[in-house]
């Protein structure tokens, strides 16, 4: 089956909402090697004419980085309540534009944070893009539901 959001335009979203909000945080940048890390990993769920998920993981450095730019508070204040809000608001902005090209009827559910090594649902990876922030992994996956009717 063909992907109906293609790798190229997941990573233009995502690079895209990078640097609008964080743009004085480095450069989200395209790779092609990186170490599985998922220590924290945030998804939204799309239903509708489309049926699938949209998955944003990263390193714990990454997201309190993140959170501490995104909340203008120094790093040693954030707490994990604020590592989980930004996440969520990554995913939630990288899954509402993914949504936005999908055919319609579309919804998108809020943003859930699953436990690191924990499988969430049955699924199949349709899309990932792996990129790299300061050395550090940020990977954006689509998944769909598994059958025949996926």
């Amino acid at each position: 089956m063909t992907a109906l959001v293609s790798n190229e335009t997941i990573a233009e979203i995502t690079q895209t909402f990078w640097g609008a909000y964080l743009p004085d945080a480095g450069e989200l940048t395209l790779t092609a090697n990186l170490p599985e890390i998922d220590d924290v990993r945030a998804r939204v769920d799309i239903d509708g004419a489309w049926i699938g998920s949209v998955e944003v993981s990263c390193s714990m450095r990454v997201a309190r980085t993140v959170a501490s730019v995104m909340f203008a508070m120094p790093p040693e204040e954030i707490a994990a309540s604020d590592v989980s809000d930004a996440v969520g608001e990554l995913v939630n902005v990288v899954g509402g534009n993914i949504k936005s090209i999908l055919p319609v009827p579309t919804s998108l559910s809020i943003p859930v944070l699953d436990d690191p090594g924990e499988w969430r649902f049955e699924a199949v990876l349709e899309s990932e893009v792996l990129l790299s922030w300061g050395g550090e992994p940020v990977v954006v996956r689509v998944w769909r539901p598994e059958g025949p009717s996926a």
